[in-house]
């Protein structure tokens, strides 16, 4: 059961120091999943890349 508590708040700037802490914390987390799903599509773009100028096509047989 999750605790549902309410918070009280002496003032209103209380409540606005809050909710921007609370705001800026979800931004920053927002802003590092983004970019680290952006390195792992870049790094796994690059990992194909490179597996496919790997992959050596064999010569056709004339018959």
């Amino acid at each position: 059961m999750p605790n549902t508590t309410p918070i009280c708040f002496e003032d209103q700037s209380e409540l606005n120091s809050y909710l921007l802490k609370h705001l800026l914390v979800f931004l920053i987390e927002l802003i590092v999943s983004y970019l680290v799903g952006l390195m792992a599509i870049v790094i796994w773009t690059k990992k194909m890349r490179e597996r496919k100028e790997a992959t050596i096509v064999a010569p056709r047989k004339t018959s």
